[in-house]
């Protein structure tokens, strides 16, 4: 069982790590170049072997070369529009993206590095301003649709004061996906970017 999930989360990082690709796929040529001599030499002593070890070397060079071409990232699929409109009438202006703190935090008991590789660029996602919040009165939890937290708008910026603002006052605030990466002092953890709309206030 262990071993299984071990295999899942390296299965995963691979998926998600553009340096692991490029090493695997470098890899993967080398072996296939040297298949390739190897089969070449075969061919004048023993033809079939040779044969059948330059199209394998063929498809491993194919396959390491087709390696560096996989998604990158959360998976993608239809992402969610921006209404030009908000509930109130107000008038989209802008899209910010912004970088979504605490991801390597349990909230509620649940770990965000368990839920953020299971979503999708594209994802509508909920903020909740938590004004009660003991270390910023200003804080906004980003959450899933589900409702299950997976991090925090950044604190200190105008832009999160603002989004607060609008929360608190009963506006609804759009945030969607915008991509997730690896984190560098952090291997196989994931962060997020955002994407928010802005819309006027008048």
């Amino acid at each position: 069982m262990n071993d299984n999930k071990n295999f899942q989360k390296l299965n995963q990082i691979i998926e998600n790590s553009p340096r692991a690709l490029k090493g695997i796929s470098v890899f993967a040529k080398i072996v296939a170049v040297i298949i390739g001599i190897t089969g070449i030499s075969l061919l004048f002593t023993e033809p079939i072997a040779g044969i059948i070890s330059l199209a394998f070397a063929v498809f491993l060079w194919f396959a390491g070369k087709n390696m560096k071409h996989q998604p990158k990232g959360l998976k993608t699929r239809k992402p969610f529009e921006f209404p030009s409109t908000d509930g109130h009438g107000h008038k989209l202006l802008t899209v910010y993206d912004m970088n979504v703190t605490g991801v390597m935090r349990e909230h509620d008991g649940i770990d965000p590095q368990t839920i953020i590789p299971r979503l999708f660029e594209g994802d509508r996602l909920l903020l909740e301003a938590d004004p009660t919040n003991p270390y910023d009165p200003n804080a906004v939890k980003v959450k899933t649709m589900d409702g299950i937290q997976i991090g925090w708008l950044p604190q200190g910026e105008n832009l999160q004061i603002d989004i607060a603002d609008r929360l608190n006052s009963g506006q609804t605030v759009y945030a969607r996906i915008k991509k997730g990466y690896l984190l560098d002092n952090y291997p196989g953890k994931v962060g997020l970017v955002i994407d928010v709309a802005r819309y006027s206030k008048g």
